[in-house]
């Protein structure tokens, strides 16, 4: 679906490790992914693919099940970081963005019991970290 949007961009770089399924709406989840990818998509600039980025990672950390989407683009201005989740707040142009995505995305990773974490400079780039519990294992009788 961010084909569109990425494909003049960036590579998607994929790095899968062997993570166990996490309890949720799959398409809500698929929300919060399709939001990010196509956020990084939109703070890099169209024209040179070979040399920019966005890199979707699963990876598990002790009881919980970690994605990062990371991407190469402009990066977050410092002032700005601590509001992106705000909803109504966009760094886009006016007419090119509602400021809903993120505040979005961050109400369906909190709904799953998930939190969700920017890390972000100037010029290099932009990594959103998701956390998901892991689905506790009920004992056998």
């Amino acid at each position: 679906m961010a084909n569109f949007e990425v494909k003049y961009r960036a590579q998607v770089l994929r790095e899968f490790h062997s993570v166990p399924p996490v309890t949720g709406n799959r398409g809500r989840l698929q929300q919060v992914f399709l939001n990010l990818v196509i956020n990084a998509a939109h703070a890099i600039p169209k024209g040179d693919v070979a040399h920019n980025y966005i890199r979707v990672t699963t990876l598990l950390d002790g009881d919980h099940a970690v994605a990062r989407v990371s991407d190469s683009g402009s990066g977050i201005a410092p002032e700005h970081v601590q509001r992106i989740f705000d909803p109504f707040f966009t760094t886009k142009p006016l007419g090119q963005g509602t400021g809903l995505g993120l505040a979005i995305t961050n109400d369906i990773v909190h709904h799953h019991g998930g939190e969700i974490s920017v890390q972000s400079e100037l010029g290099r780039g932009t990594t959103f970290t998701l956390r998901f519990p892991l689905p506790k294992e009920t004992p056998h009788k």
